[in-house]
């Protein structure tokens, strides 16, 4: 088959893997306050829903998502739910479920082949009971 060098992109390995180590860098860089290089794409989103902003807000492109990150703080324990499928375009696409102090949350994220985040979507799913 032909393809040219600009659009051709190989998946790695497994997709598993990509999410896996984005998700673990991601929580690292989240940890610290600052999502850093290799984290988000040039070109990427992050829809949230109520999870982190208590909004529903797209923060769009590095400089957001960073201002964004740096104001609210986000923290969460993070998982993967089911397998990372492909996406097409060469991009993999997995699903996430994460719970911070106050709710469980869902997400789904879209992976470049290079591991870097073009989309990310976060929902607060479920508000934890309160203590009483």
């Amino acid at each position: 088959s032909s393809c040219r060098v600009s659009t051709c992109r190989t998946l790695p390995a497994t997709m598993q893997d990509l999410v896996t180590g984005w998700l673990s860098r991601f929580t690292a860089a989240l940890e610290q306050g600052a999502v850093s290089n290799g984290i988000f794409a040039a070109e990427c989103y992050w829809r949230d829903l109520v999870a982190f902003t208590w909004n529903l807000k797209t923060m769009e492109g590095q400089e957001a998502i960073e201002e964004m990150v740096k104001t609210v703080k986000p923290k969460a324990t993070w998982a993967i739910k089911g397998d990372a499928q492909d996406a097409g375009e060469g991009r993999v696409e997995a699903w996430l479920t994460f719970e911070t102090e106050l709710l469980h949350g869902v997400g789904h994220v879209r992976l470049n082949a290079d591991g870097t985040c073009w989309t990310l979507m976060t929902a607060a799913d479920q508000l934890k009971a309160a203590p009483d």
